[in-house]
């Protein structure tokens, strides 16, 4: 009789975070506060909130402090102050009385998958869409859009445009959140070694 050893290896599924860099934007004008650092918003996620102006171009700063190569390009925004909360109290808001709307892009973010986490104004409701990767997505009820995360796939060289719908009213967005959403990879956990005798058959 003989012995030898089975070797089973284990492998599972874990979540890894992608390589994405995460970002908390709040929309600030005149006389506006950003929310602390351990304001986690309704994505949960903590850390550093930098501020974007209506019109305003340039480098963006993610949730550690970091300046990145990911660029804001703001543009057919008005301001509005009121609220009294610091994600509140200011927006970019389109006039529909004057054929404005509020629109915004996001460049050269690392390509991967991503909930976007958009804050609507106390008092906004309307349309909006979401440009992505060629693909555009219709959105409605603006004012309940913090509640839930609007996911976006990223490829190389693709922007994320925003755009309000204009519809009657006025429409206001106050901040986002971008999160880079985990990628499941395959682990290495451990293995289990298992004696199997094997009997030689006599002949």
């Amino acid at each position: 009789m003989k012995n030898s050893i089975l070797i089973l290896f284990i492998t599972t599924s874990i979540a890894s975070p992608s390589f994405g860099a995460a970002f908390n934007l709040d929309f600030v004008f005149t006389g506006g506060t950003i929310p602390a650092s351990t304001f986690g918003g309704d994505a949960g996620q903590v850390g550093i909130w930098s501020t974007e102006t209506a019109g305003g171009t340039g480098n963006m700063t993610d949730i550690l402090g970091v300046v990145t190569s990911t660029t804001f390009n703001g543009g057919g925004f008005t301001e509005f102050v009121g609220g009294g909360d610091p994600l509140y109290e200011d927006l970019f808001r389109d006039r529909d009385a004057f054929g404005q709307v509020w629109q915004f892009e996001i460049l050269n973010l690392d390509p991967g998958e991503y909930n976007f986490w958009l804050y609507a104004g106390p008092s906004g409701s309307g349309e909006f869409s979401v440009e992505s990767d060629g693909v555009t997505t219709n959105y409605s009820s603006i004012s309940a859009l913090s509640s839930s995360p609007i996911p976006v796939t990223v490829t190389a060289g693709n922007r994320v445009f925003f755009l309000s719908g204009s519809s009657a009213g006025d429409e206001g967005v106050a901040a986002l959140q971008i999160v880079p959403v985990p990628e499941p990879t395959t682990a290495l956990l451990g293995f289990v070694a298992l004696p199997l005798a094997l009997r030689r058959r006599r002949r």
